[in-house]
């Protein structure tokens, strides 16, 4: 760190008066005001503050029971892992050890039926798991013979309406007497009645036909619906052959017709109807059957899933109503206040004792402190910064550390800045972390800690330069003007100063 240099004088006037006969020297001391001539000097600047050295973790180990303290397992200085036994109680009231050990047994007791009471609602979830496996398999299983019987069914109609679209097809088409037209012969030979209604008739029959051989059987993958359109379709062709039908009765006499060939046509148009009447009676039947059974089905293994639900929701009430009586059970133990675990005391972690605030065989009482245990693996110290210096300090920064009793400088690092000021003080709450625990470092030390903040420029000035009146500290230069300023750093009888005014070579001067 640069040094400062005061710059002062005293200045002696001496008036020498000269007469003619004879020399006469007189001297008058004057004290003069004391004068600093101000100039900007590069330094270092440090964050000074102070604190205390704690460990990273520090409690107190109390007893959870009123009893006597049977044993001390550790003392002051001794090092302990986490869950280490460290003292040993007994119970003082041996109604309430009786009391404990009854509900103990009642404890196990409510365990034992619970578990039964959870393994046997499991059995019948699995048991309700298994029937609904089952019953998705026989499901699948009967709707696969559902459609096929459907598919079947669909089959032989189909072969129904290709055989009879075929028959009506040929007999009005093919035959030389079924030829109709508007050539007069051909009129006169099939008679007169109803062209319009035969060729019509014709239209429905090429239609039908164009149908059959444009649309490949089956018409649909699923079942129900293939199904469904050969009923549309027989019930097409039943309509064509009720028209042809028609026709053949009201052929009139004077047609080519013979009468044996009349009825022979007529009876096997009637057994078509027939046919298609009870193809499309039964393939209907058989798709409503298929449905209907489908239905069933399905709420049957709706009813099975919603038990195997139901056998899942009995497994959670159970398991709950079983974890609320071994609760129970475990209230009734620690209403006695005497735990067995409590009757031994364990270090929450690892670490070293720091006091022992009792004595082996003293009687204690419920929370009543019996040591002091600290994590000393990292050491920290907590201090305060002033919130005029919030900006130039940030986390990890590097500090230095000196404690008092030791002549070495450790190092660490702002770990933890607290995120609010503390209205009262206008401070702001910091934690430094010691980069290494040395064993020499003891806790409670007083701890100087610098925070270096980087060089900077400024003017110091002796700390007589400056007053301090109730309106704010002041300096004043040679010409008697009173300059408000801002006070900094202060070190080593020098203390910085801040103001607009201030320049370079500027004159102060003391004042008494």
């Amino acid at each position: 760190m640069k040094k400062f240099l005061i710059i002062g004088f005293t200045s002696l006037l001496t008036i020498t008066l000269s007469g003619c006969e004879q020399e006469t020297a007189l001297t008058f001391s004057s004290t003069q005001p004391e004068t600093f001539t101000l100039k900007k000097e590069v330094s270092e600047s440090f964050l000074a503050l102070t604190g205390t050295v704690e460990a990273d973790k520090s409690i107190k180990l109390s007893s959870k029971i009123s009893g006597r303290i049977e044993a001390l397992l550790v003392d002051v200085g001794d090092k302990v892992e986490a869950n280490q036994l460290v003292a040993r109680f007994s119970a003082i009231d041996d109604q309430t050890q009786i009391e404990y050990n009854n509900a103990l047994n009642q404890l196990q007791s409510t365990k034992i039926t619970a578990q039964s009471n959870v393994e046997s609602a499991n059995i019948s979830f699995m048991n309700a798991q298994q029937q609904y496996e089952q019953s998705q398999r026989q499901k699948q299983a009967n709707e696969q013979q559902l459609i096929e019987s459907l598919k079947a069914q669909t089959s032989s109609a189909h072969t129904t309406l290709e055989r009879i679209l075929s028959f009506i097809d040929m007999t009005l088409g093919a035959s030389a007497k079924f030829q109709y037209g508007t050539n007069a012969s051909v009129v006169s030979d099939i008679g007169a009645n109803d062209i319009i209604g035969k060729q019509n008739t014709k239209n429905k029959i090429i239609t039908l036909v164009q149908f059959t051989q444009n649309t490949l059987f089956p018409y649909s993958p699923e079942a129900i619906d293939n199904a469904q359109q050969e009923v549309n379709a027989l019930k097409k062709l039943k309509t064509v052959t009720q028209d042809f039908y028609a026709l053949l009765r009201n052929t009139p006499a004077s047609s080519r017709f013979s009468e044996t060939e009349r009825q022979t046509l007529q009876q096997k148009t009637e057994t078509a109807l027939t046919e298609l009447s009870n193809e499309i009676l039964v393939l209907e039947t058989q798709i409503a059957t298929t449905l209907t059974q489908q239905e069933q089905l399905e709420l049957g293994l709706v009813q099975t899933e919603n038990a195997v639900k139901n056998a899942a929701a009995q497994v959670k009430l159970t398991q709950s109503s079983a974890e609320q009586q071994v609760q129970l059970a475990t209230n009734q133990i620690v209403a006695t206040g005497h735990l067995q675990q409590e009757l031994n005391l364990r270090a929450p972690f690892a670490g070293i004792i720091t006091q022992r605030l009792v004595d082996e065989g003293s009687l204690t009482s419920a929370g009543q402190p019996i040591f002091e245990l600290a994590d000393r693996s990292k050491l920290k110290i907590k201090t305060q910064v002033p919130d005029t210096s919030i900006g130039q300090i940030a986390e990890q920064m590097p500090v230095e550390i000196k404690l008092d009793g030791l002549s070495q400088t450790f190092t660490g690092k702002i770990t933890r800045i607290d995120p609010a000021v503390d209205p009262n003080t206008r401070t702001l709450g910091i934690q430094i972390t010691f980069d290494e625990s040395p064993a020499i470092v003891r806790l409670g030390l007083f701890a100087r800690i610098n925070i270096s903040l980087g060089e900077k420029e400024a003017f110091w000035v002796p700390k007589r330069f400056v007053q301090a009146p109730l309106t704010g500290p002041v300096v004043t230069t040679v010409d008697q003007t009173l300059l408000p300023i801002e006070i900094g750093e202060e070190r080593d009888g020098f203390i910085e100063i801040t103001a607009d005014k201030l320049t370079e070579n500027l004159v102060l001067i003391s004042t008494p």
